[in-house]
């Protein structure tokens, strides 16, 4: 199974063609959506994506308003 699009090969990657790829990896509710395409993601120290930045962007930009941090 492939889990990562390489976009040299494919081109421009938008939301639906990643909600197209997914249809037929993944069941239906899994599929999110909202897709947000970036250049670069935040990462740790140990290199890993962090994750409550990405949820703080998607929050940002689905409602407008800035995410409570509770």
């Amino acid at each position: 199974m492939q889990s990562i699009i390489d976009i040299s090969k494919h081109g421009k990657v938008s939301g639906e063609s990643l909600r197209q790829f997914c249809q037929g990896q993944i069941a239906r509710f899994k599929i999110p959506p909202h897709f947000k395409i970036v250049d670069e993601l935040s990462m740790t120290i140990t290199g890993k994506p962090q994750k409550f930045v990405m949820c703080d962007m998607m929050v940002v930009s689905i409602t407008g308003q800035v995410a409570s941090s509770s």
